[in-house]
């Protein structure tokens, strides 16, 4: 089995669906970080796939020898358009579940919206 690879990602999203959808019997310091947890990861991928990506300053090339530093070439506009639809799909669940993340810390501490 050498053509096959284990990703912990499908671990984790296991264990936060078994979390959510046993939100209402488990302990808030359970439920909290799962949310929050799982949701920010999903924001953090959905402005990946946005195009956000890159956290570099300066793109380096080589030319003869040398190299060159250039400022990086930001992009305009919206992303291709093969990229939108999932990248507001990772964008709206991982909003939502950082919402119910603070709905569920603010009940804790008795603030009812």
């Amino acid at each position: 089995m050498p053509g096959r690879r284990f990703d912990w990602r499908w671990v984790a999203l296991i264990a936060v669906v078994a979390i959510i959808a046993n939100g209402t019997r488990l302990p808030w310091l359970v439920l909290f970080p799962a949310l929050a947890g799982g949701g920010g990861y999903l924001l953090y991928l959905g402005w990946q796939a946005w195009g956000g990506g890159s956290f570099s300053s300066k793109r380096v090339t080589y030319w003869r020898g040398q190299r060159i530093e250039t400022p990086a070439q930001r992009r305009k506009g919206l992303p291709p358009l093969r990229a939108i639809g999932p990248a507001l799909l990772y964008l709206v669940i991982g909003g939502a579940m950082v919402l119910a993340a603070l709905a569920v810390l603010l009940r804790q501490f008795g603030v009812y919206i």
